[in-house]
Parts: C-alpha cells; structure tokens; sequence
C-alpha cells in the first residue's frame, strides 16, 4: 500500500470518528468505507498510536487528544466551529433539526456554524448572522449564563418585539433567565420569527464559564410536542458533555 493512499485512508477515518464523538467500532468504518476490517484495524492502530484516535473501553473509537490540542492553538472563534461540527452534525441526524453553535458577541447573538436537517421542510442556514439574544433560545441561554453585571446591562437596553411573543418587559425576562439558569436549556417559541421553535443548551469551558451555546431549531408543527423537546434536550445535553476545556 502506497504512502498517499494510507495517508488519504487515514484522512478518510479521521472524518468519520470525528462524526461519532461516542466512537464508533472497526465494523461500522469498514462498512462505509468499503474495506476490509484487517485493513480499518490496521490503520486505527496505527493512528492510535499517533493519538489521532483513541480506543473505548467498549472497543470503539473517538478522536484522539492530538487533533484536539491542534485546534485548541488556534483562535477560540475559529476553533470552536470546528470542535463542534461533528457533533452539530449528529445531534441534527439524531433529532431531524437544524443545529447551530452560538456565541455572544457584545450584545447579539452570532451563530458560528449550522447543519441543516434532512427534512423537506427546513429553517434557513443561520451561519454568520446575528440576533438580539432576549428572542433566541441560544440567547437566553448565554443571557441566563453570562455574569450578573452583563445581564443587568442587556436588561436595561430597548427590547425590540419581533413577534406578538417576544418577551420585551425586563422583569418578565429577568425572570425568564432565573428558570433557564435553573432547568439548565431556554426555549423560544414563535418569538423572534412566526412558526419556529428553538431548543438550546450552554457550553461550558474548564472554568464552568458558559462560552457557547448548542441550538437546535425547526417548524413548530414538528417542535410543538413536550415530549419531542425533552428528548432533543436531552441529546444536546449529552453531546455537550463530550466537549472538554473548550
């Protein structure tokens, strides 16, 4: 086997691992590559021990700790999209929703990347846009998370209605951040658009600093179930766990 061709086959496992942040086993990588497991195994092996990969204790495989210390030199609003994308990826195959990573950036709310669903009817690409944060999910979610000083400081500014719905008195909204901070997700509901449902959770740093925010919207007539928002919840909630010191 040639050189180049290892090389781009590695390329090619990395790219799936990095879709299955909970791992993924020698088969289903064979599988989809068309190969033969000896070879999958082969070149796992040989990648863990490069620590681009890293073996499970269910004998699976995750990214490994070189990639990540490979995009932690680079710039937090750079990497971050990145660290994130797979698992943006997953959570929008797992639930059937756009996915979104979210920051602050003074006082909007700007979405750093977007996977969009499989569905015939889907919300628009979000990616570099930006939004007063009291009308997004991932909002309120930073609002709720963010420093006394800094919400008090929002909480004094205009609120702009965007809807009937739009939550615009400060104490309504004062109050609306305490019952995020303490269930741990924010919701919105036809608030900044007509027909849309947002879902989001924060992203902590090693700090337990709240940096980001996972966002996962779509059409309320797909949305409007209890049910179906606890479970996508919880999957936001279990995919942020898997992201570390970011």
């Amino acid at each position: 086997m040639s050189t180049i061709r290892t090389l781009d086959r590695a390329f090619l496992i990395l790219r799936i691992v990095a879709r299955h942040p909970q791992g993924i086993g020698v088969s289903a990588i064979a599988a989809e590559l068309g190969l033969a497991k000896s070879t999958i195994s082969r070149l796992l092996s040989a990648m863990d021990s490069w620590e681009l990969v890293e073996r499970t204790a269910e004998n699976r495989f995750r990214i490994g700790s070189e990639p990540v210390r490979w995009v932690g030199r680079q710039p937090f609003t750079t990497t971050l999209p990145a660290l994130v994308r797979p698992i943006l990826q997953n959570i929008a195959e797992e639930t059937g929703e756009a996915a979104a990573i979210c920051v602050l950036e003074g006082f909007q709310v700007s979405y750093l990347d977007h996977v969009q669903s499989y569905q015939d009817i889907q919300v628009r690409d979000w990616t570099g846009e930006q939004i007063p944060p009291h009308v997004s999910s991932a909002g309120k979610v930073l609002l709720a998370f963010s420093g006394p000083d800094f919400g008090e400081a929002f909480l004094k500014r205009p609120l702009q209605p965007f809807t009937d719905r739009s939550i615009v008195d400060p104490e309504e909204l004062r109050k609306e951040l305490l019952a995020v901070r303490e269930r741990g997700y924010a919701m919105t509901d036809e608030e900044y658009g007509e027909g849309i449902i947002g879902l989001a959770v924060p992203v902590f740093n090693g700090h337990g600093d709240a940096v980001a925010a996972i966002n996962v919207y779509g059409p309320k007539f797909r949305l409007d179930s209890p049910a179906k928002q606890a479970q996508i919840i919880k999957k936001m909630k279990a995919a942020v766990e898997t992201l570390i010191n970011v």
